[in-house]
């Protein structure tokens, strides 16, 4: 019977344990910092997906206070044209001994017009923030002359600046170079800030337009106003869609909130930018910056 062969492995050195001991403690350690790596970003990743779904949330009660609101400004100017229009239909369909009698009635007809603009300018800028968020807003480039345009947007805020007792201030030089721009959104742009600076303007106070060219060839266009003006933490969400600021002096004015955050969208179109600084019961300046390419100087 054959005898079972001894055993010829060889025995194992101190060094070659050592060395098999550190490559596990080292494939140990990968592993330890390959977790880490996997928990930090997930970690990351959760982080990220909560700040999303609060970002969401915060979207939609924004734009859900939005429409609640909005359902308000549309109908005020629905129920002036359809008060005022019953009238007229009425004084022309009753009998003169039991009808309604309108001693004149242009007044009804002016009162349907100023408010079919007001609801005309509030869908207006519902659609143009539509197109804003969609990419769609394509700007129509001509030559502007500043002074006139500063001119027709002073005098087009001057009757509801008299309304309420507010100075409207212009300032602007003669000299006064022009711009090349999209005529229309430069304009819309101004009326919005007077609009704004207007309303949130206590009887007494006082609004200013100033065009001024700066050395660098730019130009600045300043809207200043003596209003009740706002918190430097609530200045983001001014500028933001579907935001509005809720100040007790202020929540007895209208609006869509959307004025602040078209005028921003639309100087940017021109490659231009738009600053605030405010402070509560001192006023606002909202300051618009248009860069020296679009400011058109005269040939010497």
């Amino acid at each position: 019977m054959r005898q079972p062969r001894p055993s010829r492995t060889k025995p194992v050195s101190a060094g070659q344990a050592y060395a098999e001991q550190l490559g596990s403690l080292g494939g140990q350690r990968r592993k330890e910092r390959a977790l880490q790596v996997a928990r930090r970003q997930a970690e990351h990743a959760a982080e990220t997906a909560e700040a999303a779904m609060l970002r969401a949330e915060a979207a939609n009660t924004a734009k859900t206070h939005f429409l609640a609101s909005m359902s308000h400004e549309l109908r005020t100017p629905l129920n002036a044209v359809i008060g005022f229009s019953d009238v007229l239909r009425s004084q022309g369909t009753s009998s003169p001994a039991g009808g309604v009698q309108v001693a004149d009635p242009s007044k009804y007809a002016d009162h349907i017009h100023e408010a079919g603009v007001h609801l005309l300018a509030i869908v207006d800028d519902i659609l143009d923030t539509a197109k804003l968020e969609s990419g769609k807003i394509i700007l129509h480039e001509d030559p502007v002359d500043c002074g006139a345009l500063l001119a027709s947007c002073r005098t087009f805020i001057s009757g509801l600046a008299q309304a309420r007792g507010v100075a409207l201030e212009f300032r602007a030089a003669p000299d006064l170079p022009g711009l090349w721009g999209d005529a229309q959104r430069l304009r819309q742009i101004l009326i919005n800030l007077l609009s704004n600076a207007v309303k949130f303007t206590p009887e007494g106070g006082r609004v200013l337009l100033q065009a001024q060219p700066q050395q660098d060839g730019s130009m600045t266009i300043l809207v200043a106003d003596t209003g009740v003006g706002m918190r430097e933490e609530d200045l983001p969400r001014a500028l933001a869609p579907f935001q509005q600021i809720e100040v007790d002096a202020t929540r007895r004015s209208e609006g869509t909130g959307l004025g602040l955050p078209l005028a921003k969208a639309f100087i940017e179109l021109h490659g231009g930018s738009l600053e605030i600084q405010s402070q509560v019961g001192v006023g606002t300046r909202v300051t618009l910056h248009l860069p020296a390419r679009r400011v058109r100087r005269a040939q010497a």
